[in-house]
């Protein structure tokens, strides 16, 4: 069964991929070796930091941590409904999120703005950014561990890369979330799709093939070239294919996805010769 929230998704995208031009056209700043400075009103994706001499509050571009409080009653709600909890369990979700939030950004980090207004309660202006430790984005990080919706504010990539890659990326760590039932969807293991049916075999890789990491299906550990002999161990999900390939003489396992893989229709797999 489909998450109600899969179709808020593909609506939400939809509007914050039209972004206003000031948006579009401001240039990015990077500040490296910024500190999380502690706030009473730091959350998941919401934070003070200081960055050389300069106190900056961000707000991150892409994802929606849940609320800590009830002071905002209606956009707790909101919240709820896209993982179908109630009040308590999204505030208590949204302070861990809070908490995995002042973790990972425990050492110092790299901060990407466009120094877009993103509002909030505090009199000192709140900008959208992109927050990126050695591990990868804090966007990613979230949804993949249940503690963040997509949902937002969207943007380019600061590598220049546009949005639709790092909405992607994070459709592909919410999807990861699900099926290891971790944060939010620890309650929804009846929602996760079965992998279609397959039977292990040999495969020769026809085009370049990107691969990766079983452990963090959102990081590629390399690409295989055409002519490379894999062998397709089981369909992890409906969209993952794990597979065993040789790295110069070791055999490593890794993930790609299925729709590099093209396999013969079943009936063809059983047929004999």
């Amino acid at each position: 069964m489909q998450h109600p929230g899969f179709k808020a998704i593909s609506i939400l995208t939809a509007l914050t991929l039209c972004l206003s031009p000031t948006s579009s056209d401001a240039k990015w700043y990077r500040y490296d070796d910024c500190h999380l400075l502690a706030h009473d009103f730091n959350d998941g994706d919401s934070f003070h930091v200081k960055c050389g001499r300069r106190h900056y509050i961000f707000r991150l571009y892409f994802v929606d941590a849940p609320e800590t409080d009830l002071s905002f009653p209606d956009r707790v709600d909101d919240q709820a409904e896209y993982w179908g909890l109630n009040r308590k369990q999204t505030v208590k979700l949204g302070r861990e999120a809070a908490t995995f939030t002042r973790t990972y950004l425990a050492k110092p980090f790299t901060v990407h703005t466009k120094r877009v207004d993103a509002r909030g309660r505090s009199d000192r202006p709140r900008y959208f950014g992109m927050l990126e430790t050695k591990m990868g984005f804090l966007s990613e990080a979230l949804v993949r561990n249940g503690l963040a919706r997509i949902y937002g504010m969207s943007v380019e990539l600061p590598s220049g890369k546009p949005s639709s890659r790092h909405w992607g990326r994070l459709r592909l760590a919410e999807k990861a979330a699900r099926r290891d039932q971790v944060g939010a969807w620890a309650n929804h293991p009846a929602e996760l799709e079965p992998p279609p049916p397959f039977k292990p075999q040999d495969y020769v890789v026809r085009k370049r093939l990107p691969v990766f990491d079983p452990k963090r299906y959102t990081r590629l550990i390399g690409v295989l070239q055409r002519g490379a002999t894999i062998r397709i161990l089981e369909a992890e999900n409906d969209r993952l294919f794990r597979i065993r390939f040789k790295a110069g003489d070791t055999e490593r396992e890794g993930l790609c996805r299925r729709e590099s893989i093209t396999l013969p229709p079943p009936d063809e797999e059983t047929s004999s010769p």
